[in-house]
């Protein structure tokens, strides 16, 4: 199962980067053209996609020195990554908050390792995102971003870069008053690896894959910079946008 999700990201990174360049005339040392975008690298080999829709494969090493520096500037090559999540519970609190309370901390180290030997020199940058669901609502809280930039080893391949994310806590308490459970459950994660122009080249989730799309993912870094500090400003729906907390529960008073 591992190593099935594992080939399914290799190939979605190849559908995102190809999807995300220009049409450009490429160029083989012996004058050689095609024009077309690029599409993957695999073993040292580029394949470039026509606009009819055929392809064209190119030696990297018999590339032009144009198509050479472009490469390094604005093509990515290609890495992995790996996601380890922690969740750990927090002891009970003190009994005098008149409420029965389950309390998790959780976090993410996320491993980056550049898997070919294609140099690179444009920064990339990794979002972190981790999102809890409603536990009285039915929608979803983003609990936290954590945005890091970094450079991939010129030449070396096999290197890891790790990041972590923030630690978050989640809450669920059953409200003694109304008998209402209420809080936030950890839902997962989303891993979003992309160049400084917010274009994709990899991404990782165990969440439901509607958070995988491209407009779901601009709206929550939108929502990260509108919604801080607060977690009660980072409540969104299904389409990303951002949606008011649940409403408290309204109990008339009663005559003694």
């Amino acid at each position: 199962m591992c190593k099935l999700r594992l080939i399914l990201l290799i190939l979605l990174s190849f559908v995102l980067a190809g999807s995300a360049y220009e049409v450009r005339i490429w160029e083989d040392v012996d004058g050689n053209q095609v024009e077309g975008r690029f599409l993957r690298e695999m073993f040292g080999k580029l394949t470039i996609e026509a606009e009819d829709g055929g392809t064209r494969g190119f030696n990297l090493e018999e590339l032009s020195e144009v198509d050479q520096k472009y490469l390094r500037v604005v093509v990515p090559p290609k890495i992995e990554v790996e996601v380890r999540s922690k969740t750990e519970s927090i002891p009970d609190r003190p009994q005098y908050l008149k409420r029965d309370e389950d309390t998790f901390e959780h976090q993410v180290t996320v491993v980056v390792t550049k898997k070919s030997q294609r140099p690179f020199t444009s920064r990339l940058k990794a979002d972190i995102f981790l999102i809890a669901e409603e536990v009285e609502g039915s929608n979803h809280i983003l609990l936290n971003r954590t945005e890091n930039e970094f450079l991939l080893p010129t030449v070396t391949k096999g290197v890891e870069i790790e990041f972590k994310s923030s630690l978050v806590r989640t809450t669920v308490f059953r409200d003694i008053i109304s008998q209402v459970m209420k809080g936030e459950d950890f839902q997962g994660y989303l891993v979003v690896i992309s160049t400084l122009q917010d274009e994709i080249v990899l991404m990782d989730s165990n969440l439901p894959s509607w958070f995988e799309d491209p407009e779901i993912i601009e709206n929550l870094r939108e929502l990260s910079i509108r919604g801080a500090p607060s977690v009660r400003s980072r409540h969104f729906d299904k389409t990303g946008k951002k949606v008011p907390p649940p409403r408290p529960e309204y109990r008339p008073a009663t005559a003694d």
